[in-house]
């Protein structure tokens, strides 16, 4: 499998305190994993609950 591109659907956020930290901690994982050549796609949590898919990337990018 090395050398091999990965289909990764990585989770973020949650009804928690520790909201902003998944963020930033996604964030980590999403560039890494970009960064070895792997696609990823982000499902959010938001801190109600609610569960979205979609485009990601602005609020990885502001949770720094």
């Amino acid at each position: 499998m090395a050398g091999d591109s990965l289909n990764v659907l990585l989770l973020a956020g949650g009804p928690s305190g520790e909201h902003p930290v998944s963020l930033r901690s996604a964030r980590a994982v999403r560039e890494s994993l970009l960064a070895a050549g792997h696609s990823v796609t982000v499902l959010g949590v938001t801190g109600s609950g609610a569960w979205k898919a979609g485009d990601f990337d602005g609020l990885l990018e502001r949770a720094a």
